[in-house]
This record gives structure tokens, C-alpha cells and sequence, in this order.
């Protein structure tokens, strides 16, 4: 039995169309209907895409990113596009946080230059951290290859090429990314920030469990022992997170430099040039 789709007004049989995808059994809007699985599923999509990504990569990383890797692409999204929309998420409530985890960071580099003796340490502020992260998807670009460079030569039994290692540590920073944002969305509360500090040092230590844990999966069915798999998941873990934050922290003592630079420059410019005495008169 024909059905014209109430979309595109196809004639067609079969349970979806064939020229724009939509079911031919479309229901009214019913209060039932707006809790059945259908519209839940429809409007969350939680079974494929973006919050499906989302609730893999917060259990089980590694045999998500396995999955992707082998060829399972259309259960999951696209890696850059899902990494770019959580960096714009997160950056959205760190504009609107009360604390934010900008100031955390700025106090925890300020004490390595301190330590490192740099004279740079007083000029740097939580505005110049913010600009940093605001753009770090463009740090990335640099930072995501070179991240990636330990993991597949520690990893190579796995199978996946350079390219491959590349993707998951896009998703590993999606990961990161996603679980930071609990920070995000705790900033938006108006805590002490002592109190703030102190469960951002919880939060970063469960996220390096979750890095680590990615290429403890990742590595399952793989043919190393247990200590081989224990040594490269440590070295592939640290590799990644050691490049990235000293490109992070790299890419703000250049801009604090900089702007010291700057400000060196403007105040030998507003410092007057001593005038010559005039010449006295004769009468």
C-alpha cells in the first residue's frame, strides 16, 4: 500500500521515503508522545551522534575510539566537529562563571615562573589566560600531531596508523574537554574560591585517570602483557598532556612577553624629551 509522505509528498511504500528520509507513520504532538521513546530519541539522539558520542566517551573511551577507528563512523559524530562544539561550549560558560578556571591556571603558572625566577610572572593575568584558551582550538592545530607522535610508536600492534592516533587524541581532548566542563558549570555557582580550587584539583586528577584509561582500552586486543600495556598507556597518557599544556602555557608566555614588550615601548615614548634651555636675550 502507497503512502505520500506528509514532508515532500512522495508516493511511496515502506516505512520511510525515499526522497527526504521521514518516517510514514508520523504521529500528532501529544503529551504521550512527547515522552515516547520516538521523540525522546528524535530530539536528544541519544542512541547516535552527539550525545551518544558524549555518553561513550564518559564510560568506556577507548573502545569507543577502537570502534570509530575500525570503520563504525555512523553511530558516533564526526570528531572534529564534535571536538570544536565542546571548546565552544566550554568557553561559553567560562565567560559567564563566577570563578573561573582561567584564574586557577593563571595562579598555577605564576608560581612556576616565580620558581623559574622569570620576570614575567607579575604581568601575568587571568584576562591573558582567557584569550589563550578562548583560542586554543587554533593550538591545537600544532599541538594534536605532536601529541600523537608517542602514542603510535608505543602503540603500534594496535594496528592504527599516524593519521589514526591523531583522531584519538581529538577525542581525547573532546573527553577532556567534556569533563572539564563540570568546572565550567560549577563556576557559574558563587563558591569560595578556595573551595573552587580544591575540587578543580579533583576534577584534573579524575580527567588523568580518563586519559589514561582511553589507552588502556584502546589497547585491549592488542597482543602486549599486561606490564606492556601498563608502561605504554603511562608513556602514551603523559606524552599527550605534557604536550598539550606546555603548548597551552608556551602560547601565554609569548603573549605575556609580548605585551610586557609592549608596555616597555609606550612608556619610552610618553617619557618627555628634555628640552633645551633658551638662549638668553640680549638687550
Amino acid at each position: 500500500m502507497s503512502t505520500t509522505c506528509l514532508n515532500c509528498q512522495t508516493e511511496f511504500t515502506g516505512n520511510f521515503c525515499p526522497e527526504c528520509g521521514q518516517r510514514s507513520n508520523v504521529e500528532r504532538f501529544t503529551f504521550p508522545y512527547f515522552f515516547s521513546r520516538e521523540f525522546l530519541s528524535a530530539t536528544f539522539n541519544l542512541e547516535r551522534g552527539f550525545f551518544h558520542t558524549c555518553l561513550n566517551l564518559a564510560y568506556r573511551p577507548g573502545h569507543m575510539i577502537r570502534e570509530y577507528l575500525s570503520g563504525r563512523r555512523k553511530e558516533y559524530f564526526n570528531f572534529i566537529t564534535f571536538l570544536l562544539v565542546l571548546l565552544t561550549v566550554e568557553a561559553v560558560l567560562w565567560s559567564l562563571a563566577y570563578n573561573s578556571p582561567a584564574e586557577f591556571m593563571r595562579q598555577q603558572i605564576h608560581d612556576q615562573m616565580v620558581k623559574t625566577g622569570s620576570n614575567l610572572a607579575d604581568n601575568l593575568t587571568s584576562a591573558d589566560v582567557i584569550s589563550v584558551l578562548a583560542n586554543q582550538k587554533f593550538l591545537f592545530i600544532l599541538a594534536i600531531p605532536l601529541a600523537a607522535a608517542v602514542p603510535w610508536l608505543v602503540f603500534k600492534r594496535t594496528g592504527f596508523n599516524y593519521l589514526e592516533h591523531i583522531i584519538a587524541v581529538c577525542f581525547l581532548l573532546a573527553m577532556n574537554t567534556l569533563l572539564g566542563m563540570t568546572m565550567g558549570i560549577l563556576g557559574l555557582f558563587p563558591l569560595d574560591f578556595g573551595i573552587y580550587s580544591g575540587i578543580y584539583m579533583v576534577i584534573a586528577n579524575v580527567i588523568l585517570v580518563f586519559d589514561f584509561a582511553l589507552y588502556w582500552q584502546l589497547s585491549r586486543q592488542t597482543k602486549y602483557t599486561n606490564g606492556g600495556r601498563l608502561w605504554r598507556t603511562l608513556a602514551a597518557g603523559l606524552s599527550v598532556l605534557i604536550v598539550i599544556s606546555m603548548t597551552l602555557q608556551f602560547a601565554i608566555g609569548i603573549l605575556v612577553g609580548y605585551k610586557g614588550k609592549m608596555e616597555a615601548d609606550e612608556q619610552q615614548i610618553e617619557v618627555p624629551l628634555a628640552q633645551p634651555e633658551a638662549e638668553p636675550t640680549v638687550d
